[in-house]
């Protein structure tokens, strides 16, 4: 019983800090991740230096 009630209580500490938590708004703004436009821009330079080296 103990343990529930101290489950209970940790539980409500989480949801009321998740609900509490300022929003980013970046986050909302730029749905694309700073990783995937390094990806894209990696991509793109290997797609170039294919083309060249096939050209």
């Amino acid at each position: 019983m103990k343990l529930d009630h101290a489950l209970e209580h940790l539980f409500g500490k989480l949801r009321g800090k998740r609900s509490a938590a300022p929003v980013i708004a970046e986050q909302d703004d730029d749905p694309i991740s700073p990783d995937a436009l390094l990806e894209e821009e990696f991509l793109e330079k290997e797609q170039e230096k294919e083309a060249a080296r096939l050209g």
